[in-house]
């Protein structure tokens, strides 16, 4: 076959980004590199499946290439190379040191439509955006995310940053193979040209300079260099990683290998519960096994919370297991399902191999349906472990999508860029789930001794102004003193910490109130209670919410009830109890006041 053309992209005159910019617009997960790794191709691959019920089958190979594989490399893809390129160090070297790595997806459409990037088309560009452009415009409808900047992972774990793309696809309506290497190095000049860093090998074209080989050329050269997972497939996509890095975590190729399959358990295991994705993984020709996710420790406890998370419609109590709908209230939003339980922490032993150790922990996700992020959540008090899933409302995909930095790998409200005052889902959705976990920790007194666990009573404030929250169940402000009429001493406050009971199987507050009042008042003197919502922001009295009650006052001697308030005749510092209900899912506060009648 006759060498591949190479093609050096100058700068334009109006400017260009360069090839390691774009590589570093992952920024710096906090994830292990083979983590991101295969979180961002498992993505991809998914985001290019074919449609309907068909699963798509995803395959990492790595193997040592014989003598022959090195020749066609040498003198077929990479004839000629930019002397200072990293890539002219790797096809020199020993075999020993020439490690390939070939990511394949099958099922999937493969890298179809036009080659070109210049000219508007009404067909698909996936060609051209992970060939030709950097970045992926906003709007792009794709089930996994919004940047395409993820793929400089694939150079950036490559030593000499080099990449081999063989897709086999349909452009017009007619089945296209196509094949082209990249590379990308620093920033460089030859005296009278600037040059970004990136690299093709291909086939010269005047018109874009370098185009792909195509045709039976593109599959016979595939199929000499190893990449054999496509024979026979009508499309899909291939990618060898030339030196597969080492890590602290996979210092040779097997344990490069062994990684990546426990990293596929530990973060697309709702796509093998679901069976919509086959995973496969060898080194040098051997299997490694991937890990189910149902015979996995721990991991059996998450498949088991998506499976109820997933049909949960309402909340519901089946024990040991919460399954429960958050949602905003203004405006009125389905967030998405929240399903969790209890565990003994030995059955939460992760492994060494692990990106995180469970110990109270929620799996994060939306509809591509791979794990965002372990969240932690409240621990137990009784020192279980805790285990849960929360999947995104369909509905709002794209709005916890535009909250993810584009390792994907966390969910911040503030990356959405609402205008300030903007109710924000992502935000409110957080909160929820983590309000579930300290709300299930409050211990509530049923009156007879006993002690049960109300998961509805999120957190409770006695404040006269704005909601604290602390480390614990809840935070308090001390509200200010009320005063009337013509003496400063006359003052009302809540007093000690509110009381969480059940009376008649309903969640109750009880507020004990305290009264002082001096003898040179008038009296009677007029007390007012008013039990409110309590967010963020303050008190909320929105009659579209469900609003606390008063269910009962329990008075003493020197008070008596009156139409509007409590009247106390005697002076002196006495105290009475307001028992307030508690609505679902809300912070309850009580405001109290008090002035002397008037004669």
């Amino acid at each position: 076959m006759t060498p591949l053309a190479h093609f050096a992209e100058p700068y334009a005159p109006q400017g260009n980004i360069d090839a390691r910019a774009a590589d570093r617009a992952i920024g710096r997960p906090q994830l292990d590199p083979w983590d991101v790794f295969l979180r961002e191709t498992v993505q991809n691959s998914w985001d290019a499946r074919s449609g309907g019920d068909a699963q798509v089958r995803y395959c990492v190979d790595a193997f040592w290439p014989d003598r022959e594989k090195v020749r066609i490399l040498r003198e077929t893809v990479f004839a000629d190379v930019p002397e200072t390129s990293e890539l002219l160090e790797f096809i020199n070297g020993h075999e020993d040191t020439q490690p390939l790595l070939v990511v394949t997806d099958s099922g999937t459409k493969g890298l179809g439509g036009p080659t070109r990037a210049d000219r508007v088309t009404d067909e698909a560009t996936d060609f051209i955006d992970f060939v030709r452009n950097v970045g992926r415009a906003a709007d792009k409808q794709l089930g996994g995310g919004t940047y395409g900047f993820g793929k400089g992972t694939l150079w950036g774990m490559s030593s000499c940053a080099t990449v081999l793309i063989y897709t086999k696809s349909t452009y017009r309506g007619r089945p296209v193979s196509r094949f082209i290497a990249m590379a990308h190095t620093d920033p460089y000049s030859d005296g009278k040209l600037k040059y970004t860093g990136r690299h093709w090998w291909g086939r010269s074209d005047p018109d874009t300079l370098i185009e792909p080989i195509d045709g039976t050329d593109a599959d016979q050269l595939a199929e000499s260099l190893g990449m054999t997972r496509l024979r026979g497939e009508a499309t899909g996509t291939s990618l060898m990683v030339l030196g597969p890095v080492a890590t602290d975590t996979a210092e040779t190729v097997e344990a490069v290998i062994r990684r990546l399959a426990s990293s596929a358990l530990w973060w697309a295991w709702p796509h093998m519960v679901d069976g919509t994705i086959d995973f496969e993984f060898t080194a040098d020709g051997a299997q490694v096994p991937v890990g189910r996710p149902d015979d996995h420790t721990a991991v059996r406890h998450l498949a088991e919370a998506y499976r109820r998370a997933t049909l949960a419609t309402e909340r519901a109590e089946d024990w040991p297991w919460t399954q429960d709908v958050l949602r905003m209230q203004r405006p009125p939003l389905r967030l998405g399902t929240l399903a969790w339980r209890r565990v003994q922490r030995d059955d939460l032993v992760s492994g060494d191999d692990a990106p995180v150790q469970l110990s109270a922990h929620v799996a994060l996700m939306r509809r591509p349906r791979l794990v965002v992020r372990y969240l932690p959540v409240r621990e137990d008090p009784n020192g279980q472990g805790t285990v849960g899933v929360f999947i995104a409302e369909d509905d709002l995909n794209d709005r916890f999508a535009k909250a993810e930095p584009v390792a994907h790998d966390d969910w911040s409200a503030s990356n959405m860029g609402l205008p300030k005052g903007t109710r924000n889902p992502v935000k409110k959705a957080l909160e929820l789930i983590k309000e579930s976990f300290v709300a299930a920790a409050v211990s509530i007194g049923g009156g007879d001794g006993s002690s049960v666990q109300q998961p509805g009573l999120v957190r409770l404030a006695t404040a006269m102004g704005d909601l604290v929250l602390g480390t614990g169940d809840a935070g308090y402000i001390r509200p200010k003193n009320s005063s009337g009429g013509g003496t400063r001493s006359l003052s009302v406050r809540v007093v000690g910490t509110p009381r969480l009971e059940l009376v008649d199987g309903r969640p109750v507050a009880r507020f004990e109130v305290e009264t002082n009042v001096p003898s040179s008042a008038g009296l009677p003197v007029r007390v007012a209670v008013e039990p409110h919502v309590l967010t963020e922001t303050g008190p909320d009295r929105d009659s579209a919410l469900e609003q606390p009650e008063i269910l009962k006052l329990e008075l003493g001697e020197g008070f008596n009830e009156a139409r509007r308030g409590i009247l106390v005749d005697l002076p002196g510092r006495r105290s009475f109890s307001v028992l307030v209900s508690v609505p679902m899912d809300t912070a309850v506060a009580l405001a109290v006041s008090a002035q002397e009648e008037a004669d």
